[in-house]
Parts: C-alpha cells; sequence; structure tokens
C-alpha cells in the first residue's frame, strides 16, 4: 500500500481530497446531492459522498468517510451489522492513527450507534450476536 502523506497544516477540505483521490484508485467515489451522509454500495465498490463534503468539511466528514472505506476494506457483507459497523469505524480509527489525522469527540457517536444494532439483532432472536466487549472500540 502506498503511504499518504499528509502535512500537519493542510486543511480539512485539502486532507479530504487528498483521501479521496487516494481510495478513488480503488473505489468508485460519487458525489450526491440528497445524501446528508457518506454511504457506501459494498457489491459496487462505491462510496458516495454528500455534496457539502465538497464545499465544507471537518474532521468529523474525513472519519466518515474513513467509516464508510472500512466498509469496503473490511468485507462485511454476511456478518451481523453490529459487526460490520464495528470493523468498519475500527478500521477508520486505525487509519485515522496512521495517518495522523485527529479523532474529533463527535467520532465517538460511533460506539452507541454500534451497540444500537446489537441490542436490536439480539431483540430478533438471533444467534451468536457478538458480546458488548468485541464490539467496544479502541480508540
Amino acid at each position: 500500500m502506498r503511504k499518504v502523506h499528509i502535512v500537519l497544516d493542510t486543511t480539512e477540505k485539502e486532507i479530504l481530497n487528498i483521501l479521496i483521490e487516494f481510495y478513488s484508485r480503488e473505489y468508485d467515489i460519487y458525489t450526491c446531492d440528497d445524501l446528508d451522509q457518506a454511504y457506501c454500495h459494498i457489491p459496487e465498490k462505491a462510496i458516495c459522498i454528500p455534496l457539502r463534503f465538497r464545499e465544507y468539511t471537518d474532521y468529523s466528514d474525513i472519519f466518515d468517510f474513513l467509516h464508510e472505506v472500512g466498509h469496503l476494506k473490511t468485507n462485511t457483507v454476511y456478518m451481523f451489522r453490529c459487526r460490520q459497523e464495528y470493523l468498519a469505524t475500527q478500521w477508520a480509527i486505525n487509519a485515522c492513527k496512521r495517518w495522523e489525522i485527529p479523532i474529533v469527540k463527535e467520532d465517538r457517536r460511533y460506539q452507541p450507534y454500534i451497540f444500537k444494532f446489537r441490542r436490536k439483532e439480539s431483540f430478533l432472536g438471533l444467534r451468536r450476536v457478538p458480546s458488548k466487549d468485541e464490539l467496544t472500540l479502541r480508540w
């Protein structure tokens, strides 16, 4: 894997553009004006990002984009949804650490999101739902 070098004084918008350029070699990345959040299409290996990402970006948006890349990288199609979200989020955390991209407080919203899917899947009586310990993110 080619190393992406991000300079410390790079703006959030420039960082996102660098990452989009880097991952567009591997995946199709589209801008969709009817979305509020980034979304990935696993079978098509594509990511849709909101139009607002091109106009205004913060570190939380970068994390959201990396989370969607994490869905494609971890290839979690046939797993419990809580496990899919955990693996994609953990991949994004590791990517931020690797490239020294700040993880902001708002990104911690993913942990309750993962546990929400765990509760739903447990409520439905599905077998072998991962435990909370298995789904706890390592920041």
